[in-house]
């Protein structure tokens, strides 16, 4: 059984301790055993697709987790999920190729949306008001998912805003190494814009030429990227683009 040591974590993060990780990409490493998540509580992103993974209490000990990839694990039991409703800022799921999918994809998606009503994408797809309305309604007298009373939702409150939360280039080739080592695939899913993203207003806007500069850059490492890396970016650049558009807004 392969385990996901503090060894390869901090290889792969570059961090001197445990404590101290926030973002970690690990993907087809034929990883099963997640147990060193207790040690690891400022993680704030998990890219663990390809794995056989095949349970997820572990991640419970990740208070500050906002995104979570997946796919392409072991995990055949719907119920697993349960171990995630108490992660208050939780915004983004792929759990997809997973056999807790099984043949009634419809189904599980609505399921797990019952399950973490926080929720903001699922599988790469934004949850709408519509289907929270109809998992709650579908599930509300399921044992299986037991209500979430309002002290144990708490408010949605900003967790520290921290560097890796912004896009840089060094972040988009961690993501695009990715490929390099194993299989073309990774993911990351977009969370809502104003609680985990600093506001436009603090980072001063490029023009001209160096503008033109970082774009071309960004061009090339989106070569690198594979799946997870793509959404990876697609979720901060979402989040920047409804964050200017509230800006000008108040202008």
């Amino acid at each position: 059984m392969a385990v996901l040591n503090e060894e390869l974590v901090l290889s792969k993060t570059k961090c001197k301790d445990l404590e101290h990780v926030r973002n970690l990409n690990v993907f087809g490493s034929d990883v099963e055993d997640v147990s060193i998540l207790q040690k690891m509580p400022s993680v704030e992103v998990l890219s663990l697709s390809a794995n056989k993974i095949k349970e997820l209490r572990w991640f419970a000990c990740c208070p500050r987790l906002q995104e979570l990839y997946l796919r392409r694990n072991e995990i055949a039991n719907i119920e697993e999920i349960q171990h995630l409703r108490g992660l208050k800022y939780l915004q983004c799921l792929m759990l997809s190729d997973n056999p807790c999918v099984g043949s009634a994809p419809d189904k599980y998606r609505k399921t797990v949306i019952a399950m973490i009503p926080r929720l903001y994408k699922l599988d790469g797809v934004e949850i709408t008001n519509e289907e929270r309305e109809e998992a709650e309604s579908a599930f509300a007298a399921s044992p299986m998912i037991p209500a979430l009373n309002l002290q144990q939702m708490g408010k949605l409150v900003k967790p520290p805003i921290y560097p890796s939360q912004q896009v840089s280039p060094k972040r988009m080739e961690a993501a695009g190494n990715e490929r390099k080592e194993g299989s073309g695939n990774t993911e990351r899913s977009p969370r809502p814009a104003s609680p985990f993203q600093d506001s436009p207003r603090r980072i001063p806007a490029m023009t001209g030429e160096t503008s033109k500069n970082v774009l071309s850059a960004v061009q090339l490492l989106i070569r690198e990227l594979n799946l997870d890396g793509l959404m990876m970016l697609k979720t901060d650049i979402d989040s920047r683009i409804r964050l200017a558009f509230q800006a000008n807004a108040g202008l």
